[in-house]
């Protein structure tokens, strides 16, 4: 179940925080990934993080889109990734489309950065290819079949 994360969105997370955190502690004593999706695109509040058992937490697009021009949006989101890691978690950064934003979220020490600079959205049967085209490993043609048994089950 290592390989298996249950994500949900943030807004999800703050209506029902409680019965949330129950089952969250549940799914990571079975083996399983919890991460909070969306993070910074609404009410955010700091402190339910410390309230639920997460492993990875998704700062939102919206952030990153004023990355480049706001000081106040990357203090924010400098404090996040800060404050996840002491947490220990892992922290990933959505919808980075170019360098600029890169090199801060980079220097913020994100973990895992996803966005239009590295690819589009693509089938799973388009993945394959396109690690080969990059010289990436083979993981994307075993996901690529994998997607496709599922569907033809």
């Amino acid at each position: 179940f290592k390989d298996i994360e249950f994500e949900i969105t943030e807004s999800v997370v703050l209506e029902n925080i409680e019965t949330l955190a129950r089952y969250f502690a549940a799914l990571r004593s079975l083996g399983f990934k919890i991460s909070i999706d969306d993070f910074g695109s609404g009410n955010t509040a700091l402190s339910f993080l410390k309230s639920l058992d997460v492993d990875i937490v998704k700062i939102d697009k919206s952030l990153i889109d004023d990355a480049e021009s706001s000081h106040k949006r990357r203090t924010m989101m400098k404090h996040i990734i800060a404050m996840s890691h002491e947490l220990g978690m892992e922290v990933v950064c959505e919808g980075v489309e170019t360098r600029s934003q890169l090199d801060i979220v980079r220097s913020m020490g994100c973990d895992i950065v996803q966005g239009y600079l590295f690819a589009r959205p693509m089938p799973a049967e388009s993945l394959a290819a396109w690690e080969a085209s990059r010289g990436q490993s083979p993981v994307g043609r075993r996901i690529a079949e994998t997607e496709l048994r599922w569907r033809n089950a």
